[in-house]
């Protein structure tokens, strides 16, 4: 059986931000005109898009305008809860330096099918730091229409004051060694004082950073010398599904790997994939 990744989130809670009714903000296409957004580290092509408090990594958001009409696009970043609804804090409290920015770096597709404008820029930059750790999402809109966003992209500031052991087993309340896989988890608060647990930290877990199965609001097993357990939890009991298949559509002009043939049909490019061996009958060192 295949591991999944597991994304885990250990939140510290102070006071209680969730404002009631407010829509949870994803990684989303807003506007038809709009393609390919993407948000990740800078200089990785995968990867969660999260950062380290005053870290020197940034993120690098991006996205495609089909046209060639150069277009006048801001961005601004709102502080969020745990559950991705806006926070009540004000600007000055998690931001230092300008609330807004202009979206100046971009260039034009060439020798392209379609016509389109790639737009990119980067998150900390010279004229916004994050004060606080967090989660948070980038609105990016048109002409100041900060109310009507055309995109939006979430990501996570961490501030590592705790550790988190997370191990998978097989064996399940479900069934044994199966379909389904089971996350145990243990974080080490250290030195970091936490009077209650159950009302000052929030532990949210996601598989491959799925949110459509996120698992939140888990009550720990037990608290005992600076530990919290999450033991045999079966909210934490998770399909085990399989590994992704790997191909290269990376250019057109020659098949990357995995990839049989490519042809041009019409208006589009099709790419038909090498078929792939069975994996059942393989031991997984040599897959």
């Amino acid at each position: 059986m295949k591991n999944s990744l597991f994304t885990v989130v250990f939140i510290l809670f102070f006071v209680n931000l969730t404002i009631t009714g407010a829509n949870p903000y994803r990684t989303k296409i807003l506007k038809p005109n709009i393609k390919t957004l993407q948000i990740r580290i800078s200089g990785t092509d995968f990867g969660f898009p999260i950062l380290k408090l005053n870290g020197t990594e940034t993120l690098t958001v991006e996205f495609d305008e089909m046209s060639h009409n150069v277009r006048s696009f801001g961005y601004t970043v709102l502080h969020c809860n745990a559950d991705w609804t806006v926070s009540n804090l004000n600007s000055n409290e998690y931001l230092d330096g300008f609330t807004r920015g202009n979206i100046d770096n971009y260039a034009f597709s060439q020798n392209t099918t379609y016509q389109y404008t790639h737009y990119r820029f980067s998150i900390p930059n010279e004229d916004m730091h994050f004060k606080i750790s967090g989660n948070y999402v980038v609105l990016i809109y048109e002409d100041n229409r900060m109310d009507d966003p055309v995109a939006t992209a979430c990501f996570s500031v961490l501030e590592p004051k705790v550790t988190i052991d997370a191990r998978i087993r097989a064996n399940t309340d479900i069934e044994l060694s199966g379909r389904y896989q089971q996350l145990d988890i243990e974080v080490n608060l250290a030195n970091y004082v936490v009077q209650d647990p159950a009302s000052e930290v929030k532990l949210v877990v996601r598989q491959n950073n799925r949110f459509d199965n996120e698992v939140n609001n888990i009550t720990p097993t037990f608290f005992n010398s600076g530990k919290l357990s999450f033991i045999n939890n079966k909210a934490l009991i998770f399909e085990g599904g399989n590994e992704y298949r790997h191909f290269d559509i990376s250019s057109f002009y020659a098949a990357g790997e995995g990839v049989d043939r490519i042809y041009f049909n019409r208006e589009f490019y099709e790419a038909f994939l090498k078929e792939d061996l069975m994996q059942k009958s393989l031991t997984y060192i040599s897959q």
